[in-house]
């Protein structure tokens, strides 16, 4: 018993020599204080722990990530935004059954599955949940047996996996593992010999509304044999692999050695691509060699339907695929992999290949995931023909003034922004009107904007303009002297008080920017926080 380990490779009695107790299930935990399952067998895992650290709500949330999965009758795991390292020596270990969704925020009301929780970014890598294997070690490590398998009930939902490190698998390594794998950024994964993104040994996970870029095989031993720098598939895995976009990986050619798919490899397994985008992922260099994208062997069969290949073509018209038509993102170099509105993946998937899409099935970014006649292709779903695609967005406070910049990659038919903040993400006051700089209100080049604003003024300004707009309005004399004098009254106290912003705490304050057509419709960019630099 002394050296027997449990299923996550840790000693299976801690404390051995001293009297410890074994735990039941298959992994053992090193804290005396067991966690406790909250209402409906949630657990609440936050970057530092709240209350008693029990784990049963937001209140008492547990920083033990690991430990939360493997407790007693836990169903669901609820992880605030944040960065997790891996429990070094170790990786996280997924539970048969146990679903662990990211993205909640509780001090900002995000605290149930119904509510829009932050999903990963692909431009920004610290944003919402991450799962970081610190270059050490692979991410998720999920090793089951032939006769112990972990079923797709099993769900990964709402991370990004990034900084892996392994021979096998370096974001997730799966062996007769089949998770649910949605709404991840898999990025900045590094493996030595295969599945730099994802390992699959006899595994089928379902991989949709995920974004796997930026991972790369890179052996410089002589005589190697690298492969699947995105998804590596052996011994008759068969993954599911929908709306995802996959670009930006890379796999080296050792010396005198041999490379073989930069993007999906499989060797005597069948994996299905549906509605999903694979493009500009390097082999030895290149975008265009032969199996670039995709490359299988030993009766591998693949399938492929209604999504973008760089090369790779399965034959078949009828499997309505495009092979080397740009995808058009939005901005590959800044990692945004929306589509533009005139990208050829438009209304080019199809709903009917997209297992469980429903009413309130959202893409990557949290927007509907159907929102025209027809599902795109890829990970980000288009809300059609919108006046302004939004780049960057920052907003920061600085000896009292509140300081926004953001940016625009395109507009059409465009008139002015509207800064908008919030103290609960609910309710939102409008502090500062910016009119564009498009000319006509449209462009196709990168546009920035910026504004500065003391926050001493923002309230006084709003209300100064509401009521002027009441004096305005009313004809009455007595009327407009009452309301006068109120406006006196109501501007004294508010140099006397501090302003709305003021009596928020600073590090709760969040802006968005809502952009307004000449038409009065309306694009809202994604919300932030702002950055206290006082």
């Amino acid at each position: 018993m002394k050296n027997t380990k449990d299923l996550a490779g840790n000693a299976r009695v801690y404390n051995y020599t001293t009297g410890g107790i074994i735990d039941m299930g298959a992994y053992e935990s090193p804290y005396n204080s067991p966690l406790e399952v909250g209402v409906n067998n949630i657990i609440y895992v936050n970057t530092v722990s709240h209350g008693s650290g029990s784990g049963k709500s937001w209140n008492d949330a547990t920083h033990l990530l690991q430990d939360a999965i493997n407790t007693t009758g836990v169903q669901k795991v609820f992880v605030a935004v944040g960065v997790y390292d891996v429990p070094s020596p170790h990786s996280f270990v997924m539970k048969n059954g146990v679903s662990v969704y990211g993205g909640f925020d509780p001090k900002y009301g995000v605290n149930t599955l119904s509510d829009n929780r932050i999903m990963p970014d692909p431009m920004d890598n610290q944003y919402g949940s991450v799962l970081n294997g610190k270059n050490e070690r692979p991410v998720i490590w999920n090793v089951y047996s032939p006769t112990n398998t972990m079923s797709n009930f099993t769900v990964l939902d709402g991370f990004t996996i990034k900084n892996g490190a392994g021979a096998y698998g370096a974001g997730i390594h799966n062996e007769y593992a089949s998770p649910t794998l949605s709404n991840l950024v898999i990025s900045n994964n590094k493996a030595g010999n295969s599945g730099a993104g994802i390992y699959n040994k006899s595994s089928s996970p379902m991989i949709k509304n995920c974004v796997i870029h930026n991972n790369e095989i890179n052996n410089t031993s002589t005589g190697a044999i690298i492969s699947g720098a995105v998804i590596y598939n052996i011994g008759s895995s068969s993954p599911i692999i929908i709306n995802t976009t996959i670009t930006g990986n890379s796999l080296f050619a050792p010396v005198a050695g041999i490379s073989l798919g930069s993007g999906i490899y499989s060797y005597g397994s069948s994996p299905k691509i549906f509605n999903s985008i694979i493009w500009n992922n390097l082999k030895t260099g290149s975008p265009y060699l032969a199996g670039a994208d995709i490359e299988h062997e030993g009766n591998s069969s693949v399938i492929v339907k209604n999504s973008i290949t760089q090369g790779y073509s399965t034959g078949n018209a009828g499997d309505n695929n495009l092979i080397n038509i740009n995808p058009l993102f939005t901005n590959q170099g800044q990692f945004d992999y929306s589509l533009l509105d005139v990208s050829p993946g438009i209304n080019k998937g199809d709903k009917t290949l997209f297992i469980g899409l429903s009413s309130e099935t959202k893409d990557l970014a949290g927007s509907d995931r159907v929102a025209g006649p027809n599902i795109e292709m890829g990970a980000f779903e288009n809300q059609h023909a919108l006046p302004v695609h939004f780049g960057k967005v920052s907003a920061s406070l600085k000896n009292n003034v509140l300081l926004v910049n953001w940016s625009t990659e395109s507009e059409s038919n465009n008139n002015h922004f509207l800064i908008q903040i919030s103290e609960d993400g609910n309710s939102w006051k409008t502090i500062q009107t910016v009119q564009s700089k498009a000319e006509g209100g449209n462009s196709s080049e990168v546009i920035d904007y910026s504004a500065s604003i003391p926050i001493q003024s923002a309230f006084a300004a709003t209300l100064m303009l509401l009521v002027f707009g009441a004096i305005g309005n009313n004809k009455n004399k007595r009327f407009r002297v009452l309301l006068s004098i109120l406006l006196c009254c109501a501007f004294f106290i508010s140099c006397q008080k501090k302003d709305w912003l003021q009596t928020v705490e600073k590090e709760k304050i969040l802006v968005r920017i809502v952009q307004v057509d000449k038409d009065g419709n309306q694009t809202v960019s994604k919300v932030i926080r702002v950055a206290n630099n006082q």
